[in-house]
């Protein structure tokens, strides 16, 4: 129903739709209601100069992190706002991803993130793709730096990162790439099979853990569990 009334509305009056750059249009919520929520759990956490190389640092070592930032993105997929992400370069992580944290098949393939620079690094034809909902063909260098994104078809539905846009989840992978070379996530919808994306700090402390995630990153928070030490 609203694409038909945009195309009328152009019919008529030639005015064309500005293009769609963002999906964060639901819940935020504050660093101040975060860190409330994790001193009424009486949860250890830290709060880091820059929040995005302590978590770039974590990825590299291998962990598995719950990112909680902004607005609640709409749409079909996580888009950096309510995401868990993992290091692509080992297929090692994609297998754990599923099994222990998304508690679903083994084959069911993950999707990355990267920066917008670098899409011609690694897909020889593609176009815009902010939203993770269009498929292009890895190229070789693709599925060397990064084969846990690399479908069995040799495709990969990924999201391109603008810094105007997601400054924070693009600084994120920029840090990623100072560490490991490679400006690429693996990025799938916070949540476990059969349960919706979460929404508060509740919902994504409660799905932190009930699963295998290691770190919860959460504004400017970093909650590491017990059993997890620093890098």
């Amino acid at each position: 129903a609203a694409g038909a009334a945009l195309l009328g509305c152009f019919q008529v009056t030639g005015v064309r739709p500005e293009r769609l750059e963002s999906l964060a249009l639901g819940l935020e919520q504050t660093n101040e209601e975060i860190e409330k929520a994790l001193r009424n759990a009486w949860l250890d956490y830290e709060q880091p100069a820059d929040i995005c190389a302590a978590t770039a640092a974590e990825l590299a070592a291998g962990r598995v992190v719950g990112w909680f930032q902004g607005r609640m993105e709409a749409g079909p997929r996580a888009l950096g706002q309510r995401s868990i992400l993992a290091d692509p370069r080992s297929i090692a992580n994609r297998d754990r991803v599923n099994a222990v944290i998304k508690f679903r098949e083994y084959w069911r393939p993950f999707c990355p993130s990267m920066t917008v620079e670098a899409a011609g690094r690694y897909f020889t034809k593609y176009t815009a793709a902010p939203f993770m909902v269009l498929s292009f063909p890895a190229n070789d260098r693709m599925k060397k730096d990064a084969p846990a994104v690399v479908h069995v078809d040799g495709t990969s539905r990924v999201q391109l990162v603008k810094p105007d846009v997601l400054p924070k989840y693009h600084k994120l992978l920029t840090e990623f790439e100072k560490l490991t070379g490679v400006p690429v996530l693996l990025n799938t919808s916070f949540n476990v099979k059969g349960e919706p994306i979460v929404c508060t700090i509740h919902d994504a402390l409660r799905t932190f853990w009930a699963t295998g995630m290691e770190v919860l990153v959460a504004g400017d928070f970093l909650i590491r569990k017990p059993k997890v030490g620093h890098v």
